[in-house]
């Protein structure tokens, strides 16, 4: 009884308040990936389309004004994200992916040179 009182008092000027609001938070920031499946599923199954895409900017929009993309090449983010970023009234920051490989990185410094 000792702790059922204050318990009740507290949920009752909650739910009259009008809540607690937890969901109504703006983050400064979210990383972002177009991916959807493995690393080994053709690109059709592995990466989202563009109306997928978007969806996702729209959702974002509610929580934050930034996205981060790690990749510019990895499903063509560069082509998807960015005009469904904009679309939306999201920044994008724009991150270049580095491997062993030399090639990949050559692939996401022209993807960044054509911007």
């Amino acid at each position: 009884m000792k702790l059922f009182l204050p318990t009740l008092v507290a949920s009752v000027v909650l739910m009259l308040n009008g809540g607690a609001d937890a969901l109504n938070v703006k983050m400064p920031g979210v990383n972002y990936n177009s991916r959807k499946g493995p690393d080994w599923a053709p690109d059709s199954s592995m990466c989202k389309t563009a109306s997928e895409v978007q969806k996702d900017m729209f959702a974002l929009k509610s929580i934050t004004d930034k996205v981060r993309i790690y990749s510019l090449v990895d499903c063509n983010q560069a082509e998807l994200v960015l005009p469904a970023a904009k679309n939306a009234g999201l920044k994008v920051h724009l991150g270049v992916w580095t491997t062993n490989s030399h090639d990949y990185l050559l692939q996401e410094k022209a993807k960044l040179a054509g911007l």
